[in-house]
């Protein structure tokens, strides 16, 4: 499941904490999402971004009148827009922003597309996560941020075949966006829940299978107390494969 933004007054805001930010990476991050994009209103057109007057933070975007998608790392005195690869519209993507202190780069289904030499960090503010649907009509979910870890080529391919962010190395922040209440859970175990105006839900394969019902039973974390993320995905005994004999 997903949710579909409208182009008009949609957004899901994720509260910057202040103190001890799982969001307020400053020397690497990995940031995933599924995404389709549908339209694109103005030059400017926001996607997920937590940045603050413009020069301080990192996101998804575009920047001018073409498809392509940004990743954008700021940091006062060293903005990075460069990284960025062509979309088509109505096309479902895997998309992966990545900087390791060095290098920027920008995967589109675990392949990468595009780089470029940044070291001048990630400026850190209190700005808040906001999934900016009232500029960019679109399809987005599983969305995650690794704070201050580039992961490796192996695991950026492995979320491109679909498999959970939080099995790939615990994140800093995670939300599958199952797109039917408001709040909208972080599944990371750091409780950043977003706030939800507008938006509809909207199927979408690579997290289809995991429905709101089984994810609430496995996850009350996100409304309480409960097992951390990583009991989902744990496998209760030894693996056994079944092979039927052949005469």
């Amino acid at each position: 499941m997903a949710r579909k933004t409208d182009k008009i007054d949609d957004s899901i805001t994720f509260t910057d904490p202040v103190t001890d930010s799982p969001f307020d990476a400053t020397t690497a991050i990995t940031m995933s999402m599924w995404i389709k994009v549908i339209s694109w209103s103005g030059a400017w057109a926001g996607i997920i971004d937590k940045i603050a007057g413009g020069v301080s933070g990192y996101g998804f975007g575009r920047l001018s009148s073409d498809n392509n998608i940004r990743f954008i790392t700021r940091s006062g005195a060293g903005e990075k827009d460069g990284t960025n690869f062509a979309i088509n519209l109505n096309q479902l993507y895997h998309v992966v922003g990545w900087y390791d202190g060095a290098n920027q780069k920008l995967y589109h289904d675990g392949v990468e597309k595009a780089n470029q030499a940044h070291t001048n960090g990630i400026g850190q503010d209190n700005a808040n996560l906001i999934i900016q649907g009232a500029s960019t009509e679109m399809i987005i979910s599983e969305i995650a941020i690794w704070k201050n870890i580039a992961l490796s080529l192996a695991e950026i391919q492995a979320l491109a075949k679909g498999v959970s962010p939080i099995r790939i190395r615990k994140p800093d922040f995670y939300s599958p966006i199952w797109g039917v209440a408001s709040p909208e859970p972080d599944l990371s175990g750091n409780g950043n829940n977003g706030t939800v105006v507008g938006t509809v839900l909207a199927d979408h394969a690579p997290v289809g299978r995991y429905t709101p019902s089984r994810l609430a039973r496995v996850f009350p974390a996100t409304v309480g107390a409960g097992p951390a993320p990583t009991a989902f995905f744990q496998h209760s005994g030894p693996l056994r494969i079944y092979r039927k004999n052949r005469r």
